[in-house]
């Protein structure tokens, strides 16, 4: 009998339980609103872009041709004249969204339709994960104001002018994102595995990266917080900003004849695009 007693006082009551059930189910619900919504809305938005409206060959009839059963070398439409689009992006994660192209049963559109959709609704995956677990906004109606929090995010006028015309670059913006709020909640293997995949978005990703935690870094200084006590921040934008010119440096000499950095940031002749004003 006293044995039996032991062991019955050391199961959590039942009413406990019951809770702490009915709260992951609350969450649980709450975050397939704030990550479903975003999703299919962004997902019909570039569906109407290409079956009813009439979708750009450039960028993206280009770009969804490239994540639809394309190969090693991400080569180009021949009505574009061929050539790998390494030559114009490092975009890495192109690789892995063609494999698995292969094993859905979608269409072009329809699977360049989903990867947007999936982007946008990453927005909103991190602002809903740091207000439930960063604000402890888990219990009662916590979760559901968490979400409205992250579709209203998620449906910001930039996301929308953004996917106006549809590409990847959000998942940039999304991964660091995932990958800020993992740092901040003490998730260090995921922080490093969503900034791996921000930096694999494309070969600049590292540039925004850097400016940004750069910034927060000297914030932190401006307050007060002395550099060694910044070593995360300061590796990963040291990381970030190495990726960055590693990865340009070897993109100019497979490609000669172009240059992204030239091309997006510095302008052919160097800066011949600004004026005095």
């Amino acid at each position: 009998m006293h044995s039996e007693r032991h062991s019955s006082a050391g199961l959590p009551p039942i009413g406990i339980f019951v809770a702490n059930r009915w709260e992951d189910v609350n969450v649980t619900a709450a975050a397939m609103l704030a990550i479903g919504i975003p999703f299919v809305a962004f997902a019909n938005l570039v569906l109407f872009h290409f079956y009813t409206r009439g979708s750009f060959v450039l960028d993206s009839g280009l770009l969804a041709s490239l994540m639809w059963h394309s190969n090693a070398a991400l080569t180009q439409p021949a009505s574009l004249g061929g050539g790998s689009y390494f030559g114009t992006h490092v975009s890495l994660l192109f690789l892995p969204a063609s494999a698995l192209s292969w094993c859905l049963p979608f269409s072009m559109a329809q699977f360049f339709a989903d990867v947007v959709g999936f982007s946008h609704a990453l927005l909103a995956l991190a602002v809903f994960w740091l207000l439930v677990e960063g604000f402890g906004l888990r219990r009662g109606v916590g979760p559901w104001i968490a979400a409205l929090a992250a579709l209203g995010f998620a449906f910001s006028g930039l996301a929308i002018a953004i996917a106006r015309y549809p590409h990847f670059e959000t998942l940039m913006a999304a991964f660091f994102l995932l990958f800020a709020v993992a740092q901040v909640l003490g998730h260090p293997r995921l922080a490093v595995a969503f900034f791996v995949l921000g930096l694999a978005t494309r070969e600049d990703a590292g540039f925004h990266y850097v400016a940004i935690l750069g910034l927060l870094v000297t914030l932190n200084v401006a307050c007060g917080v002395p550099l060694r006590r910044q070593r995360t921040e300061l590796t990963f934008a040291l990381a970030a900003l190495f990726y960055a010119i590693a990865v340009m440096a070897v993109q100019r000499l497979a490609f000669p004849e172009t240059s992204a950095f030239a091309r997006v940031y510095l302008g052919d002749p160097p800066l011949a695009h600004l004026s005095a004003g």
